[in-house]
């Protein structure tokens, strides 16, 4: 009887273990999610500025002739 019990003692904080490791790396994917749509809504905004930019400097480069 004693056995068992040791038994489930480390089944238990093997559990445990696992339980918190699971959490973890759903917070590092929840994390990745979020980086990922970030990205994903800087780059086209990022674009348009280097073009908004792009045509700035073309406009100066006319008005400079």
């Amino acid at each position: 009887m004693e056995i068992h019990r040791l038994c489930m003692k480390c089944f238990c904080r093997k559990a445990s273990l696992n339980s918190r490791t699971l959490y973890h790396l759903k917070a590092l994917v929840r994390g990745l999610k979020a980086i990922f749509l970030l990205v994903n809504f800087l780059c086209p905004l990022l674009k348009a500025l280097g073009r908004f930019l792009l045509v700035i400097k073309r406009k100066e480069l006319n008005f400079e002739k």
